[in-house]
């Protein structure tokens, strides 16, 4: 619970910084993402309030695997983290690709449930 409210404020703030509309940032958690410039801003922002990617945006794996093993066995964590925690180009376009993958790749093999 107290993840999920640390992720509604981090939205609060970042929603402030890009203005990003709810039914924008919240149609790309429930799987319609964007490809916009506001919604990877938005993306990146919160990655880096949640220590997923440093200012640079390089990403930082080991925070990853700390939050991911909270929800999803081990053994599955490592795997995908090299799968989904990928540099790209920019670090907005990192960040937006974490988050599809990431979801699509719980989605698709139910590792949540």
């Amino acid at each position: 619970m107290e993840d999920i409210k640390t992720a509604i404020q981090y939205h609060q703030e970042c929603k402030q910084e890009t203005g990003i509309t709810d039914s924008v940032a919240f149609g790309g958690l429930m799987g319609t993402l964007p490809v916009n410039k506001q919604f990877k801003q938005h993306v990146f922002c919160m990655s880096r309030k949640a220590g997923v990617q440093n200012e640079a945006g390089e990403i930082q794996r080991d925070v990853i695997k700390e939050q991911l093993s909270k929800y999803i066995d081990n053994d599955k964590v490592d795997a995908l983290t090299e799968q989904c925690a990928v540099d790209q180009e920019f670090p907005e376009d990192t960040a937006a690709e974490m988050v599809k993958c990431y979801y699509q790749s719980i989605r698709k093999s139910n590792i949540l449930w």
